[in-house]
């Protein structure tokens, strides 16, 4: 089940309940692409295939 056109909250991402993200690299913390170091990068890189956002 996808978020159906919904805005995910990435700013506020700890602090919502509606949405869950799937797929995402475990050993890599979900925030901004921008901030991650660049072996976090490759990972989320890797994994962009299987990333999807959902309800909880």
């Amino acid at each position: 089940e996808d978020v159906q056109g919904g805005i995910i909250p990435y700013k506020n991402w700890k602090e919502q309940i509606l949405y869950k993200i799937v797929g995402w690299p475990s050993d890599v913390e979900f925030k901004d692409y921008a901030n991650l170091k660049s072996d976090e990068r490759s990972k989320v890189l890797e994994s962009l295939d299987n990333i999807k956002f959902g309800f909880q």
